[in-house]
Formats: structure tokens, C-alpha cells, sequence
């Protein structure tokens, strides 16, 4: 799509202030483009003009947003590009350089979706692509940036002098008509000598650009032993007498340990919050009746996320306020909180009685069985749940459940999380109650269903294309045999699309089970396979063959090795398979040539993990007949492989993966001690 719009304006008259800024390299971005220009061609002038006519600039643009949106979806991150390495991004800059048209009246009205910063560089980088564009001379730079993460790693202040004063200061320098929706900022550890101009430069940057939604959090926990209170990144005495700070709507503190005093002056400056997340911080050690108030006013709340803190009963005080004042309130997340039966009572009103909530989750507290029974009990009468989660429950009254399951209100379910909850006794009950029509995402992991009669509910589940409405089922580590295959998939819904059995066993009879299946299935895109020790490859690259309809395929972390497989025919054969991960699998230099001489003949594959695979560094990929043919599709390898000049011949892209090797097991002979050795069941916080 992107080589129609290139072609589309490479016949524009080449801009004007392209040669007076030839000689000034430091201020301008040509240098690093040079080599790919665009040449003029005025014999296509007239034919351009006639384009022009037939193809408005809206559609170009609307064309070039949806690319920017799909291929940048998690993310630009800024450096300055290799030559060689060609991108859609650096294509855009490029024709900004060429095309006055492109210039002129494309760029203006482009949305890029996210900029990663992580160094002052990087920051240095957006600026001038924000303040002055390609050129010093461009009059019409990037302003339409929906969001700018900036990304400090723990050991970031090591690295240069004074660096949050070095980035921070470069946001003051972005024009008033910087369109910006979202600032995060994210730390590990806040330098103790942060710059005391850091928090009143980012109040100033968060009004002067109206952004409605800020994420400051810092890392997870585990990077601050100590339990400290991280300095904030804001200073609050700075945001005092700030009205204009009621322009943001969605608030974002994760992982900063902070207390309730700290959280409520943010509330009180930010009357029209909507979203607030809170996760994994320190409320209710220092519980107070104001922090309630406090969240009581902000009266037009939809999203409220405590998750990992430490509420334990406070809630009493906090749910009747929820119930009567946040009437827009729709998500709510109490998990990992301490919550015991003395709230439970307080809950099952709250579930019970309020008419908004969609979204709940109570995973990870300390309910006994009267707890559980009372909560149970109440969404019986509740007609507005939408997504339930209640993961990590230890005392599960399935008898309960099940009536829940099948009453009349079940009936708006849409997302279902059972995962690590004892289940085990009677239930088959609850699968043999699972026949709401709207129920989409079903999460079952780490339940161990080993029975018969569970097996058998489930089978009669699964394969109901009546009762079944599916789309996405996970089942992690929730087998303690191999998989039943056969049994559970043979004629699976026509709705489920995204499969997920990782963590678990398929023995050779498993394996060739499953392929067969995926041979005529016509609806699942996405399997995962990752940790299954998988030990029938052959039998599933013959089901490729014939199956037409799986996207997204994960093999990895099953000591693979390719040497058996004489037949990759199915690279050939197979149209719609986008992505494949071979990542730490047991894959030697001599396979991995094999695989990619036939790879070379298929045309849809648009991603491929190879990393952390037993593969030589000095590996000669395998060049192609016709000269130039690259292969067009992301390749993630390890780092020792990112120079290998084999690989840069074939694909201009290629990603690293920068993480530590998967330690290779051969299971030659299987155990379930050793299995479930590998998979350890998450582990709950310690109780303070």
C-alpha cells in the first residue's frame, strides 16, 4: 500500500530548500536519507497532475493514517535510521524531503500513534521533527502526536549527567499547536537529586497542551526491595492553585507505593477524572475516612483499578460511597487487596444492588467459604456484569456458581476468569451451566481438570455450536495428563478463533490428534503451543497443508528440532499462516538452513522468531536466485546474530531479542513431578 503512495508523489517538483540546506547536515535530517531520494521525473509531470485529480489528498491521507496505526501500534521508537534499513516511517520522512506537495498538504494532517523516548538523543529527535520538521525551513512540522512515552531505565542516571533536567527541559521547546492525547512517563527507581525544575516543567507541558490523559508509574515493585516511598516524579506542592489541570480525564499512577494522602490531591485537582488506575501502591496502611470523600466526589468516574494494595476491610467505608455517588461507574478492580469475610457482606450489597457495573474483579483475596457463598449468592441478582474475574479463589462453592450460571442474568456475560481457582470438586457443574450466548472469553488455566465427568461437560461444551459462542478459550497448565484432544477439539465450535494450550502435556497421540483436527478446522486463527513439548511437528506441518485459516501459530520453548523433518512443504503450500515463533527450541545451524530455503517461496508469513535457537553465529543464509529479492517479513533473532551479513541480504528487517536464552530441557522421558516443576502456579504477596 505504502509503495502506491511513494509512487504517487515521487514525480512532485523537487522542494526548493532542498539545496540551500544540502551543506547543513547538523540541523537537518538529509544526510541520513541521501542515498534514497527520490529522483524528478518531468516526464510524468502531466500524469501526476491527472492522479491528482482522480485521487483527492483526504484519501492519501486516510490510507497513510490507517498504515501508521496498524505497523506503529505499540510504538516509533526514535533513533536515527540506518540507510539501508528502510521503514515506513522513514519513507515519510523522506518524501517530506522530496515532494512539496507531500509536504504541504499530507504531513500536516497525519496521526502518529505513539514516539518511545528514552534518552535526552531521542528527545532532541522529536523536538525538532515537532518544531522545525525534516528541514529548518519546513513550515509545516509533526504536530498530530496522539501519545509521547518516555521510558528511564534503572540504570538511566548512570548514564548521563543530569539526564531528567536533559530531557524534561526539551518538552518546554514543542510549539503551542503540538496536538498531544497522552503522556507516560515511566521510571524504575526516581533519582533521589531529581532537578527541582522537573515537576513545574511538566505541570506547564501537561496544561499548555491540554492532555487529557497521564501515566506516571514506575516499575514493578520488586525493583524497590525496601518498600520505600519512591519519589514522586511530580512534586505536588507544585500543583497546587493549578485549575487548569481539570482537562485530564484518564489518571495512570501504577507502581509508585503511594499513600493516600498523596493520591487525594491529585483528586482534588482533577474534578473530571473518568479513569483512575492505582495499581500497586500503599492504600490503606494509612487508611483514612477523606480518601473515601475524596474519591466519592470525583462523581463522574467510570474506571477505578486498586489492585495490589492493601484495603483489607476498608472497603466498608469505600462501596457504599461507590454505590452512591459514582453513578457512571462500569470497571472495578478490588484484587489482591487482603479482603476478608468481614466485607463480604458489603460486597454482596454492592453486587447486588448497583445498576452500572460491568467489569469486576476479586481475584487474590482471603475469602473462606462464607465469603465466597455471599458473593455467589448476589450475582445471582445482578443484570449488569459483563466481564467477571475471580481468579485465585481457594474456596470455590461450585453448587452456587453453577445456579449463577444458569440464571437469566448470566445471560450478559461476555468474559469469564476461573484461572487458578479450586474448582476441582463437583466441577463439572459449572461446565455442564456454561450455555450463555454472549460468553466470548473463557479462562480456565491452572485448574487441573482430570476427570472424567469434568472432561466429558466440557467436551459436550466445546462442540455445541448452539450453546457455544466462544471466541477466545485459554487453557494453561489445566490438564495434569496430556491433553485430550481428540475428545475436547474433535468437532469444536465454529466460533472459537483463539486457542491457547501452553503449559501443558501433548504426548506423539496428542500431537497427531490435534493436527488432524486442524486439518479441517475453519475457525481457529490464533494457537499457542508454547511449552506443550510438542512431539509430533511433522504431523502438524502436514495439517498446514490443508488448513487455510490459522494466522498465528507459537511453538516456542519445545526443544524443537527440525532434523526429522524432511518435509516443508507446507511453506509452499500455505497462504495464510502471518506468524510463526520458533523461539528457544533446540533448532541447530543446518535445520534453520533448510527451513529458510523453502521460506524464501512463501509469501505470507510476516513474522518470524528465531531467537534463542542453538544456531551458529557465522550461519550462511541462504541467498535467492533473482538479485535483490529480500524477504519481506519481520525476523526476531538473538543479538549475537544482529551482524550477520548473510541475514542483512535477505530482510531489511530484523529485531533483536535481547532477553537471556531459554534454558533447553530434552524431555526424553516425561514426569508429571518434572512438568509441574516447570510450571509453577503464581505465588500470592506476602500478608503485611
Amino acid at each position: 500500500m505504502f509503495n502506491f503512495v511513494f509512487s504517487y508523489f515521487k514525480n512532485d517538483p523537487i522542494k526548493e530548500n532542498n539545496e540551500d540546506n544540502e551543506d547543513n547536515e547538523s540541523d537537518s535530517y538529509e544526510s541520513d536519507y541521501e542515498d534514497n531520494e527520490v529522483t524528478d521525473d518531468n516526464k510524468n509531470k502531466n500524469l501526476q497532475q491527472q492522479q491528482n485529480k482522480i485521487f483527492p489528498n483526504y484519501l492519501i491521507i486516510s490510507i497513510l493514517n490507517m498504515i501508521l496505526n496498524s505497523e506503529y501500534k505499540d510504538g516509533i521508537k526514535i533513533k536515527h535510521f540506518p540507510t539501508k534499513k528502510i521503514n515506513i516511517f522513514q519513507n515519510i520522512l523522506k518524501m517530506t524531503l522530496v515532494s512539496k506537495n507531500f509536504e504541504t498538504n499530507i504531513i500536516p494532517h497525519l496521526n502518529y500513534p505513539i514516539f518511545i523516548i528514552k534518552n535526552s538523543k531521542d528527545m532532541l529527535y522529536i523536538q525538532k521533527l515537532v518544531k522545525n520538521g525534516i528541514t529548518p525551513n519546513c513550515k509545516n512540522p509533526f504536530v498530530n502526536i496522539n501519545q509521547l512515552n518516555i521510558n528511564l531505565p534503572n540504570e538511566y542516571k548512570l548514564t548521563e549527567t543530569n539526564p531528567t533536567n536533559s530531557i524534561f527541559k526539551k518538552l518546554l521547546l514543542f510549539k503551542e499547536n503540538f496536538k498531544l492525547e497522552k503522556l507516560k512517563i515511566s521510571t524504575a527507581l526516581v533519582p533521589n537529586d531529581m532537578d527541582c525544575e522537573v515537576p513545574s516543567i511538566l505541570v506547564e507541558f501537561i496544561i499548555k497542551h491540554q492532555i487529557k490523559e497521564l501515566e506516571l508509574h514506575n516499575l514493578p515493585a520488586i525493583k524497590n526491595p525496601n518498600f520505600t516511598e519512591n519519589k514522586p516524579i511530580l512534586n505536588y506542592s507544585f500543583l497546587s492553585n493549578r485549575i487548569e489541570l481539570c482537562n485530564i480525564q484518564h489518571l495512570c499512577l501504577k507502581n509508585q507505593l503511594l499513600s493516600c494522602d498523596r493520591v487525594m490531591d491529585f483528586l482534588e485537582l482533577i474534578p473530571r477524572l473518568s479513569s483512575l488506575d492505582l495499581t500497586n501502591n500503599r492504600i490503606g496502611l494509612d487508611y483514612r475516612e477523606c480518601f473515601t470523600n475524596a474519591i466519592g466526589k470525583a462523581n463522574q468516574l467510570s474506571s477505578l483499578k486498586l489492585s495490589s494494595n492493601i484495603l483489607k476491610d476498608n472497603i466498608l467505608q469505600l462501596l457504599p460511597i461507590l454505590k452512591s455517588n459514582c453513578y457512571q461507574l462500569t470497571t472495578l478492580d478490588l484484587s489482591e487487596n487482603y479482603i476478608t469475610d468481614e466485607s463480604s457482606k458489603s460486597i454482596e450489597e454492592f453486587i447486588q444492588f448497583n445498576k452500572t457495573i460491568e467489569s469486576l474483579n476479586l481475584s487474590g483475596n482471603s475469602f473462606t467459604e462464607l465469603g465466597v457463598n455471599l458473593i455467589f449468592s448476589s450475582l445471582i441478582q445482578n443484570e449488569t456484569l459483563t466481564d467477571l474475574t475471580l481468579s485465585n479463589f481457594q474456596n470455590f462453592n461450585t453448587t452456587l456458581f453453577s445456579e449463577y450460571l444458569s440464571s437469566r442474568n448470566s445471560n450478559n456475560l461476555k468474559s469469564l476468569n476461573l484461572s487458578n481457582s479450586k474448582i476441582l470438586c463437583s466441577s463439572n457443574l459449572i461446565f455442564q451451566s456454561l450455555s450463555s450466548p454472549s460468553l466470548k472469553y473463557l479462562d480456565l488455566s491452572y485448574c487441573l481438570i482430570n476427570d472424567d465427568s469434568q472432561i466429558n461437560s466440557l467436551s459436550q461444551y466445546f462442540n455445541s455450536n448452539e450453546n457455544c459462542k466462544l471466541e477466545k478459550l485459554k487453557l494453561l497448565n489445566s490438564f495434569k495428563e496430556s491433553v485430550p484432544c481428540k475428545l475436547l477439539f474433535s468437532n469444536l465450535s465454529q466460533s472459537i478463533t483463539d486457542l491457547d494450550l501452553s503449559l501443558n502435556y501433548l504426548d506423539n497421540e496428542s500431537s497427531i490428534e490435534l493436527s488432524t483436527i486442524l486439518e479441517t478446522n475453519k475457525s481457529i486463527r490464533s494457537l499457542n503451543l508454547t511449552c506443550t513439548v510438542f512431539r509430533n511437528l511433522g504431523s502438524l506441518f502436514n495439517a498446514l497443508k490443508l488448513n487455510n485459516t490459522l494466522l498465528y501459530l507459537n511453538l516456542s520453548r519445545n526443544s524443537i528440532k527440525l532434523k526429522d523433518i524432511i518435509d516443508f512443504q507446507f511453506l509452499l503450500v500455505n497462504n495464510s499462516l502471518i506468524s510463526l515463533n520458533l523461539s528457544n527450541n533446540a533448532i541447530e545451524t543446518n535445520e534453520m538452513l533448510q527451513f529458510f530455503k523453502h521460506l524464501s517461496k512463501n509469501r505470507s508469513i510476516k513474522y518470524l522468531d528465531i531467537s534463542n535457537n542453538p544456531t551458529n553465529g557465522d550461519i550462511r543464509f541462504p541467498s535467492f536466485k533473482r538479485r535483490n529479492q529480500r524477504l519481506s517479513l519481520d525476523i526476531k533473532v538473538s543479538n549475537f546474530l544482529k551482524n550477520n551479513p548473510y541475514l542483512t541480504k535477505i530482510t531489511n528487517n530484523i529485531k533483536i531479542d535481547k532477553n537471556k536464552p531459554y534454558s533447553i530441557t530434552k524431555y526424553d522421558s516425561y514426569t508429571s513431578d518434572f512438568f509441574a516443576f516447570q510450571q509453577k502456579k503464581p505465588t500470592k504477596r506476602a500478608a503485611y
